[in-house]
């Protein structure tokens, strides 16, 4: 069947187009600089004196066992492709992926930046097909009103859900997701502020996941 397929993909090539049929040099044409396929040949549209007329054309295309091969190849390759991707969809289609298997419950966590205003950002990102749910820990460093001091670092923790292949940073929202991660400082330095710096010189974010499901759809 795939090599059917393949000698049909390949025959499709070298079908002209039966609205040029009757295209030949010297015809008149209504636009310069158009080109056509007809008989095996490609037309162009020329300026001859006054008038518009396709030019005497030249080979479309050449075919060779060579040139036929690579391309009963090429559709070859497509079609077990096509038929590899069709099987996968219908295997996952067809029962829940393993949410408890490490592959899919597993979030990465890192130090980066926003694009768009480069703001140190705390980077959370699910790469699995299910839900997860987990605990982050982050560092967090502490305004006193003063110069900024790398001994002002506290640890806050936070319970956060990412959906499927979904990415989170966190940057100006962390007293969003670390709710007590200002009263921290306020006590450790007996300064209050709204706002706080995420620790590069430290420890970087973990992560521990407590929950993992699959919210897609499949055949039951």
């Amino acid at each position: 069947m795939r090599r059917i397929l393949a000698l049909a993909l390949a025959a499709s090539f070298f079908i002209p187009s039966a609205a040029h049929a009757a295209i030949s040099a010297g015809g008149k044409c209504t636009k310069v600089g158009q080109e056509v396929n007809a008989g095996g040949k490609k037309f162009t549209c020329i300026k001859s004196g006054k008038n518009l007329v396709w030019n005497s054309g030249s080979s479309a295309y050449t075919y060779t066992p060579a040139f036929a091969a690579q391309l009963l190849a090429k559709a070859q390759d497509q079609a077990a492709n096509v038929l590899s991707d069709a099987n996968t969809q219908a295997a996952q289609a067809s029962a829940a992926p393993n949410c408890g298997n490490a592959n899919n419950s597993w979030i990465s966590a890192s130090i980066g930046a926003e694009p768009i205003n480069n703001l140190r950002a705390l980077v959370f990102e699910n790469r699995s097909v299910c839900d997860i749910g987990f605990v982050a820990t982050a560092a967090f460093l502490c305004p006193d009103g003063k110069v900024q001091k790398i001994s002002n670092t506290i640890n806050s923790s936070a319970a956060i859900t990412l959906k499927a292949s979904q990415k989170l940073l966190i940057s100006s929202n962390i007293s969003y997701y670390f709710s007590s991660a200002l009263t921290q400082c306020a006590l450790l330095t007996g300064y209050r502020s709204s706002t706080i710096n995420i620790d590069s010189y430290h420890q970087g974010p973990q992560v521990r996941v407590v929950s993992s499901t699959y919210s897609g759809s499949f055949n039951q």
